[in-house]
């Protein structure tokens, strides 16, 4: 809440800190060797590209601007060059080291360690949004969308190259998962891109789009987790290879993951579909066609690697009859995004209604 409504970018920073503080707790919870490094890792990460980045970057900002204030069309003074400037939004890209980009994207698999529950809340809700969040404010009240649209085109768009490389890299990395949690894990960082590759496009239905993937997103994630927490607690399995047949045994459970499995895809009944096309639209306007490419590219990816996970659970043989399906508050937990996953496809506007009262 303190990171949506801050009113300035030091009270953003402030808030923002606090969350990686406040949520160490959670990823080292079961306070073994593991836990502890993984939670060393995840402060290490997010606390240094803070350090070293963003708060030089306030710096700078206030030096140049006199001002901290977050203003629509931003508030950096236009005598500034286009070298200064493309390097002042390097820094601010790469110091939110919640958005996960590469090669600052390694603290999000490690805290993996925590229980489920929390890695909902990291992926889908609470950590992730934060960043990208954060990241959005900046280049709205900072600097502002014309003053990018106009570097972008004497200037490499750097946050569009890096979304399209941790789009393609996680994927291709989590094709090579046998740990459920960390395909889930590298699930997130390539999506996570496919918001940031939303907001590269610099326009204001652009920003709207990459609001509606990440409502979207935070969905089918939710569904994802709790699935997989599901699982574990029911049968004590969170490798690949122990879930075959488990579908029969756990069938509303990975119905459910299978639902959110397309939501990754990005194929109906899944609200993620609609964000995915808006994506492609919106770049196809703009004549940006590795946009699409990628997209693409990344839809075969996540087929890749999903839908082997559903096909065993469902149709290879396994004795897995002696487990039960999951207690009837997670079933609940998991229909209620399941649910709203689908509906939210069927009815896409309610997003945008929503982006645009809150305008």
């Amino acid at each position: 809440m303190g990171i949506a409504f801050s009113g300035n970018l030091l009270t953003l920073f402030i808030f923002y800190e606090l969350l990686t503080i406040s949520t160490y707790p959670l990823v080292t919870y079961y306070a073994n060797h593991e836990s502890q490094i993984s939670g060393r890792y995840y402060m290490g990460i997010l606390l240094g590209t803070s350090m070293l980045l963003f708060l030089p970057a306030i710096i700078i900002t206030y030096n140049i601007s006199g001002t901290l204030d977050f203003i629509k069309g931003g508030i950096l003074p236009s005598s500034i060059s286009s070298v200064f400037l493309m390097s002042l939004l390097l820094l601010f890209i790469y110091s939110i080291g919640k958005t996960a980009l590469m090669p600052i994207h390694s603290w999000l698999p490690r805290a993996m360690v925590a229980p489920t529950p929390v890695s909902a809340l990291l992926h889908a809700v609470a950590v992730v949004k934060s960043g990208v969040f954060a990241l959005i404010k900046v280049l709205l009240y900072i600097i502002g969308l014309e003053r990018l649209q106009t570097l972008v085109q004497t200037h490499n768009n750097i946050l569009m190259y890096a979304s399209e490389i941790t789009i393609l890299l996680a994927s291709f990395i989590a094709i090579k998962q046998t740990n459920l949690k960390k395909v889930l894990a590298y699930s997130t960082i390539s999506q996570l891109s496919y918001i940031t590759m939303a907001v590269s496009l610099y326009t204001e239905r652009a920003i709207d789009i990459s609001i509606f993937q990440m409502i979207s997103h935070a969905f089918a994630k939710i569904t994802l987790f709790f699935t997989a927490g599901a699982i574990y607690t029911k049968t004590g399995k969170k490798y690949l290879n122990e879930l075959q047949g488990i579908g029969r045994s756990m069938p509303i459970t990975m119905t459910a993951f299978s639902v959110g499995a397309a939501a990754m895809i990005g194929i109906p009944p899944a609200v993620t579909f609609w964000g995915k096309f808006f994506i492609i639209s919106e770049s196809l306007n703009q004549n940006i066609i590795s946009v699409v490419l990628v997209l693409i590219a990344s839809t075969i990816l996540n087929t890749i690697y999903f839908v082997p996970i559903i096909y065993n659970a469902f149709y290879v043989p396994c004795n897995t009859n002696k487990y039960a399906e999951a207690p009837i508050p997670m079933l609940i937990a998991i229909s209620i995004t399941t649910i709203c996953t689908i509906l939210l496809f069927l009815y896409p506007d309610v997003i945008f209604n929503i982006i645009n009262y809150l305008k």
